[in-house]
């Protein structure tokens, strides 16, 4: 925190915050200082009421609003185009400016089928990425490109020390307060803006103060009296010289106000016997005068509660008052629901959603009336409200439920407790009929009644008398309720039958040397999402296989077993490579799974399976099989298969998140392998950091460890090849000197051919399985291997000097010839580890 205090002043150092009130629910927070310094700038404004709701998660358009005002200040909203993505259709959603002007400025590029998706929670990678792009930061490169989308954008973050506040998970969702956090820990300048009429947003709210109150309601403690009655003890001459001659002796003497027997100060009797201040002395004892407001009931006190401020109990004379109870007020707002098409018969459909917020104190909101604004709310059943009681953002508590009265619905007898200060969402869920005829289905508030949302106060017990909706102004003198409603909202589609989209998962995944009698690491992800309904996958087939591989298992991303097994056995037409499972999955509405694939090789001819790639995938066709058998749970109808058009006709999509052709869904291609080369490390003792020294010297290692024994046959790896990178940055070697040798006898060796004497340097180390080193590593054990060279030169340049050997393109298939090896049957030129380069020492002059 000091860290982030001491960057929040580097970033402004010439101004001052603005004079504003903090967040209420902010006070106290691990992230108050973050938050309020965005809040000081005016690049958020919270909920209204001193709200700001910094645990709950934001979505993308609001993180996005929130970085373009940061970046750019009021060029913000610089673009007249606010359609530039295919889902912007309709009304004009807030949002739309802000996402078209940050595509215009190159920030973001939005998803392959063209949409942004703006209500969909953003996570710790899309926020660094737009982040990064929108300040334009410079990024690390990399020669083959990353291993992950994200990981130049993770490198950035790790150089500002993002990762101290934030997990390494790429999938991580924001919480609105750590968005103020990565802001700020990126270190980069911010503008100051100052926004008139702000979109209504889940961000910044308007803050309209609720209705006023009668005056009557306000309650004024009466002024103490101003008479001067205060008495001074002591002469007023200038002629005392210091202490008496006897303070301090315990006796009250002539011209002492107090003696306590000691000639020492802060005990109420000062060192020359005179009461201190904020003492009282009589006849030689002293006490502490009470302090009204200290938060200590003292003396004659009746109350004390750390303040003197009337109106809160306790009034500023530390004397209990019975304060009156002011009228309650109630606020609320409509909240936008995100499009969905659904099916008859779908349940648990969200079909209306409001915040409330109570002032002056808390509220029991009682009712609420409903009608339909399209189609018939005969299409529609089991009608209920559900409430988010612990502010997470998440309706999750039955409050109340209702039966439609022909194209009317109202609830009652809710007493929902609505705290003062504190927003609550609520929403309308119901589920679809059977027989729905509607072919769209809005419902609203019924503001054809008078009081179509009741509300009694908690203290008082009052009702909440007169609606306010939309500021078009109240039926009764003064109304207590004031209603926001959308102009437009996003009817809900329904259809007979859903749909399901199969798509490759945005997670890449590497190639793999897979072990026989091992299960593998991933080799395919896959992603599900169903729409309209929820769907039951029953038939999973995946082909590109091979004869040596028993089966293929198929997890759901965080869970450790596995929900389905596919085998050769299991399909219905037997296909070379060719591997089918039931699993009998639901993919809920309107959300995602995760699949991955591993695959288990047979252990019983492990040199026989080496050396056979394989690529794993989904079929884009219907033969022999197709990939995905489905069937709507709600509408129990079977899914077609996609007939290639594009509209969605109850229909199975195979790489395609929207409707068109099917596209195949093709894993990397994967190597079996009897045993391999599980770690690369640097073996060598001497720290970086270490001097460059001159002459011949031993200046790299490398430990390289093999994998385990699975079954009684041993498959030892022989290394074959190695091609070092040696970077030589002011140093001159010798080229013919360089000689790689095993730890175990560093007096054999075996020489290397070296491409230079300085700069970037390339070290071949050929045909070691025919020397004398012994490069043959046996299953669960390894070897190190190092390499020794005569240094002529270790300061050929002023400043700093460095001299390092590494291992590159590691992990990488496509990238080969830095380690050649075999495992006795089939040679292979590159190592399946999680790191693409490994270093030994780093050495260093300056």
């Amino acid at each position: 925190m000091r860290r982030m205090l001491t960057l929040i002043a580097v970033l402004v150092p010439a101004i001052a915050f603005a004079q504003i009130s903090p967040f209420l629910d902010v006070l106290g927070h691990p992230h108050a200082a973050q938050v309020e310094f965005l809040h000081s700038r005016g690049i958020v404004q919270g909920y209204g009421y001193g709200i700001f709701r910094p645990d709950i998660n934001l979505n993308r358009a609001e993180f996005l609003k929130i970085l373009m005002l940061a970046v750019y200040g009021d060029q913000a909203l610089s673009t007249a185009n606010k359609q530039c993505f295919t889902d912007f259709i309709g009304e004009e959603q807030w949002y739309w400016v802000y996402a078209c002007t940050a595509k215009e400025k190159g920030i973001i590029e939005g998803y392959p089928d063209g949409t942004f998706r703006g209500t969909r929670k953003v996570i710790l990678a899309e926020a660094l990425k737009m982040s990064i792009d929108a300040w334009q930061m410079r990024k690390p490169a990399y020669p083959n490109g990353p291993p992950n989308w994200y990981d130049s954008y993770f490198d950035v973050g790790a150089s500002r020390r993002i990762f101290d506040e934030f997990p390494y998970s790429p999938g991580h969702l924001l919480t609105r307060s750590e968005m103020a956090v990565l802001l700020v820990s990126l270190g980069q300048p911010m503008k100051s803006v100052i926004i008139v009429n702000p979109p209504q947003v889940d961000d910044d709210l308007p803050d309209d103060d609720p209705p006023q109150a009668d005056a009557d309601d306000d309650f004024d403690w009466p002024d103490l009296d101003d008479d001067d009655d205060d008495f001074n003890f002591g002469d007023d001459d200038d002629d005392d010289t210091g202490p008496l001659s006897d303070c301090g002796n315990g006796v009250l003497d002539m011209l002492e106000i107090c003696d306590d027997g000691n000639i020492q100060d802060g005990d109420g009797c000062s060192s020359i016997c005179v009461t201190e201040n904020g003492w009282t002395c009589s006849l030689g004892i002293c006490n502490r005068i009470p302090s009204c407001g200290n938060g200590v009931k003292e003396g004659a006190e009746q109350c004390d509660d750390g303040n003197t401020v009337d109106g809160d109990g306790c009034s500023s004379i530390c004397v209990i008052v019975t304060e009156p109870i002011r009228h309650a007020a109630l606020r609320v707002e409509q909240r936008p629901t995100d499009s969905q098409t659904i099916t008859t018969g779908a349940n648990n459909v969200m079909m209306f959603a409001f915040d409330a917020i109570a002032g002056r104190q808390d509220v029991f909101l009682t009712g609420v009336t409903f009608r339909s604004d399209i189609g018939t709310m005969a299409d529609a059943e089991n009608f209920r409200v559900l409430v988010d009681m612990n502010g997470d953002g998440i309706t999750e508590t039955f409050v109340g439920n209702a039966s439609a009265q022909g194209e009317k619905l109202t609830f009652t007898g809710l007493y929902v407790p609505i705290f003062n200060g504190e927003p609550r969402r609520l929403e309308l869920i119901a589920d679809i009929s059977s027989n729905a005829s509607s072919s769209s289905l809005a419902i609203g508030f019924d503001t054809s009644e008078i009081q179509y949302i009741t509300a009694v106060g908690v203290d008082d017990g009052r009702e909440l008398a007169g609606i306010d909706t939309d500021s078009g102004g109240c039926a009764y003198s003064l109304c207590w309720i004031a209603v926001f409603t959308l102009n437009s909202v996003n009817p809900i589609t329904v259809n007979n039958q859903g749909n399901l989209f199969v798509t490759q998962d945005t997670i890449p995944v590497r190639s793999h040397q897979i072990r026989a009698g091992e299960l593998s690491e991933q080799l395919l992800r896959i992603k599900m999402r169903a729409k309209g309904e929820n769907v039951l996958v029953t038939d999973i087939v995946i082909a590109g296989g091979n004869s040596h591989i028993d089966q293929l298992e198929i997890f759901e991303e965080g869970n450790p077993t596995a929900v389905a097994i596919a085998r050769t056995v299991t399909c219905a037409t037997s296909s070379a490579g060719l591997f089918c499972a039931k699993p009998n999955l639901i993919v809920p509405r309107d959300l995602e799974k995760s699949f991955l694939v591993r695959a288990f090789v047979r252990p019983d001819s492990p040199a026989d399976a080496s050396g056979n790639p394989f690529s794993l995938y989904l079929t884009s066709g219907i033969s022999p099989q197709p990939a995905i058998k489905a069937r709507g749970i709600e509408s129990n109808k079977s899914l077609n298969q996609n007939d290639g058009n594009l509209t969605e006709g109850g229909e199975i999509f195979i790489g395609k998140a929207t409707a068109g052709p099917n596209v195949t869904i093709t894993g990397p291609t994967h190597d079996i392998v009897a045993s391999s080369i599980v770690s690369v490390t640097n073996a060598h003792s001497d720290p970086d950091g270490s001097s460059i020294p001159v002459g011949n010297m031993a200046f790299a290692s490398f430990r390289f460890r093999v994998s385990e024994k699975v079954s009684s046959d041993s498959f030892p790896v022989h290394i074959r090849d190695l091609s070092i990178s040696v970077l030589a940055d002011g140093v001159q070697i010798d080229s013919t000197s360089v000689v790689i040798f095993n730890n175990l006898n560093p007096n054999v060796t075996k020489g290397c051919t070296a491409s230079a004497t300085t700069g970037n340097i390339v070290v071949n180390c050929s045909n070691l399985e025919n020397s004398a080193l012994n490069t043959t590593i046996y299953q669960g054990t390894s070897v190190e291997l190092g390499l020794r060279m005569t240094i002529t030169r270790s300061q050929m340049n002023p400043g700093v000097n460095t001299l390092q050997a590494s291992l590159r393109n590691l992990g990488n298939r496509s990238s080969t010839g830095t380690v050649e090896w075999d495992d006795g049957s089939t040679t292979f030129e590159w190592v399946d580890v999680a790191e693409q380069r490994v270093g030994s020492t780093l050495y260093r002059n300056e």
